[in-house]
Order: structure tokens, then sequence, then C-alpha cells
């Protein structure tokens, strides 16, 4: 079994033996019931989060303002959260206060989506008051009671569906789908944090084109920060969003994103700061799109070139730039065996992969060190990749003197 459902086991079995209510919820009982390996276990408990804390000396109040502790269990953490009601949510987003009932089916029925409002006990019976279970067999997300009255409470809901809806392959219930276009002013009110973490997941799922039609089919788009700011053309954006290439991965996939929305160089760096990306996945898309943009210029690369562009970037944005020019274009110049088998046959893939270091190098020559040690060590790098020198101590230190001679 997987520890961290062992662990969940252990708390809930330690809370019904202490005479509460205690089940799995959520997520983790809807991805059992399709055989996913959940990301987390959860636990709603009729237990006070007083409670909890004094039956599990090993606890943090990790959200103890809407009732959750973290209990520690061997080396995994698990979430109990008391059963609840919600207040009225005053700004799209959160509740006014919470309060904690004894009912299993009150807790349940606040959730966002029948599939995520289901509960399952030690012996596996499962509580759907719902439906959760038929719409999980139809493949449908459908809301809890009145659609509109759920995105309204939280109008993040609304870009979950769409989340879900790409990440199962699901289609969204007609009522539901009707609630989004009605509530779908209520997105300007999300932060754009909030709004990219669902982003990323739909990116980063086996088909994004599915959420982005929901989007697009909602309207949700016009409304949703940061786009609401950008210059876009509507028929690009349904174009390219329908078709996303199906072997690009994450990054690949942002980038194809970006682009549908008119992102070019010289805004890619504030588009990706605007929606929150990382320093390191902006430099990764940044080099995605120098990919793409030398490709262009070159039209059909031969192998010299393109192993000197694996050796610039490394494998992974030369792959994404890859399926994205063939998405765009239809033509690459090469097949995909062809690029992987010039990178595994390459010798060297970066300049730590040398026979030589910079203070050998600069031993050798007898010159001070500077700036002239990396250039020198690259264009090593550079012809041991192509197959123009060998890696050996030797003639590296040759090749290397000579090449020194042309920095002042």
């Amino acid at each position: 079994m997987d520890p961290r459902r062992k662990a969940a086991h252990a708390v809930i079995q330690m809370l019904n033996e202490s005479g509460y209510e205690a089940y799995l919820v959520g997520g983790c009982v809807r991805d059992l019931l399709l055989d996913r390996v959940p990301n987390d276990y959860d636990i709603a408990t009729s237990a006070t989060p007083s409670e909890v804390q004094n039956l599990f000396a090993r606890s943090v109040a990790t959200g103890i303002e809407h009732g959750t502790i973290t209990v520690l269990w061997d080396q995994e953490t698990v979430e109990v959260t008391t059963f609840r009601t919600e207040g009225v949510y005053e700004d799209h987003r959160r509740p006014s206060g919470v309060q904690f009932v004894r009912s299993l089916r009150d807790d349940l029925q606040r959730r966002d989506f029948t599939i995520n409002a289901m509960a399952m006990d030690l012996d596996e019976n499962l509580y759907d008051y719902f439906d959760g279970q038929t719409d999980l067999a139809s493949g449908m997300i459908r809301a809890v009671g009145t659609a509109a009255e759920r995105f309204q409470e939280d109008a993040l809901r609304m870009i979950r569906a769409a989340r879900f809806a790409a990440q199962f392959s699901f289609s969204i219930d007609p009522l539901t789908k009707e609630a989004m276009g009605r509530c779908k002013q209520d997105v300007q009110y999300l932060s754009v944090e909030r709004i990219m973490t669902e982003m990323d997941k739909i990116l980063g799922s086996p088909t994004p084109h599915i959420g982005f039609q929901v989007f697009l089919h909602t309207e949700l788009f016009h409304h949703m920060p940061p786009f609401t700011r950008w210059q876009w053309n509507q028929e690009r954006v349904r174009e390219r969003l329908t078709h996303i290439p199906i072997n690009c991965q994450r990054a690949g996939k942002w980038v194809w994103f970006l682009l549908a929305f008119g992102t070019t160089a010289d805004s890619l760096e504030s588009r990706a700061r605007e929606c929150k990306c990382s320093k390191k996945d902006s430099q990764l898309f940044r080099s995605i799109m120098e990919i793409l943009a030398q490709w262009e210029k070159v039209k059909m690369p031969d192998e010299k070139w393109m192993k000197q562009i694996l050796l610039c970037y490394g494998m992974e944005p030369v792959v994404e730039s890859y399926y994205i020019r063939q998405a765009l274009t239809n033509e690459t110049g090469l097949e995909m065996k062809e690029l992987r088998d010039w990178w595994e046959e390459m010798p060297v893939r970066k300049v730590t992969d040398l026979s030589i270091q910079g203070n050998e190098l600069i031993s050798s020559i007898g010159k001070k060190p500077g700036p002239w040690v990396k250039g020198v060590l690259s264009e090593l790098c550079r012809l041991v990749a192509l197959g123009e020198i060998a890696n050996q101590k030797e003639i590296l230190l040759k090749v290397g003197g000579q090449i020194a001679t042309k920095y002042s």
C-alpha cells in the first residue's frame, strides 16, 4: 500500500477508535475510483480541531481557521479537516467564516463538483450523496447543487472545471457550463497566482485543448487576468489552442500557449512574469523561442548546425522547438531519430565533459586568468562535440593554446 495512504488509514483508525467519524474525502477518493494514484490523502472528521490536536501529539495547526490540522504520522503528513459548512463568500474567493458540524453530508454538500464530493471509510464503503460515482463513470464534470451558487462562492471553480476536464478528458455538464457563461465576469476578481496554478495543471495534462475549449466556449479568457491586458487575435487563439502539439511536454505547451496569444521575443519576458512563471521556466521558454527563430532562418538544418544548437541549448528545448515547428509548418528538415542520434553520439555536451579544466589550461599556456579561459573552453567543447578534435588532454592543451592567441 502507498505509504501516504497507509498513514491516512492509521489516522482514520485512531479517530474511529476514539469515537469520531473519519473518512478519506475529495480528490483522493475520486482518483482511487479511477485507479489513479492520488497526490495526497485528505481526511474529513467529526472531531473538532482541538480534539484532533489532543488526540495526535505530533500535529500542526496549519489551517485551524478552516478546521485543518496537519498530522505527522511516521514520515508522512496527513491533513485532517473538521466537517464544516461555510459562510457567505464576500470576494468570490473565500468564505466569511466556517461553522463546524457533525454531519458528513453537510460537509460534502459545500464542495465544488460531484466527483470531488465523495467519501470513503476504512472498509472502502463509499458515501456518495450527489451521484459523483455516476458522473465519474460517464466522464462528466457537474457542480454540486446549483452551479451558479457554487461559482459565485468561488469563481476559481470555473477554471477548475476546465482543468478537471483537461486532466481526465471529461465533458462538462450542460447546466454547469451554462452557469460558467453567466458567471464568467467573476473570474476578474481572482489573483493571477490562483489562475496560473490551474493553468499550469491544464498545460501539464494529457489533453489541454479540452480545457481551453471550455474557456473559449464560455468566454472566460475575456475576463481572466492577465489576458484581459493583452492584445490578442481571437481566431488565432481559438485555432492554436484547439490544436496543441501532442508530443510537446509542459514547457513546449507553455510556449505554444504564449505564441497563440501573440507573444513575441520582445514581450516574452514581461508576459512570463505576468503569468508568474519562475525564472527557470522563463529561460527555458526563451531558449525554445530562440531555437524556433534560428530554425526559421536555416530552413533545412544539417548535422553540424543541429549539433551546435544542441550544444548551446541542450536536448529539452531543442526537442520542444522541433515539435512546435513541426506543428506550425509541417516540416523540420530532419527526423526526430536523427536529432536524438546526434545527441547521443556527441562525445561532450558541456564544458565540464572536457578532459581538461581551466587551471590546467592556464598553467599550460602561462597566461593570467581571465575571461579568455571560458571562451577557449567553450570553443574546445564545440570542436570536440562536432568531432573535429579528440577529447584528449594533450590535443586540447595544444589547440587551446592556439585559440588563446586570439584573446588579447
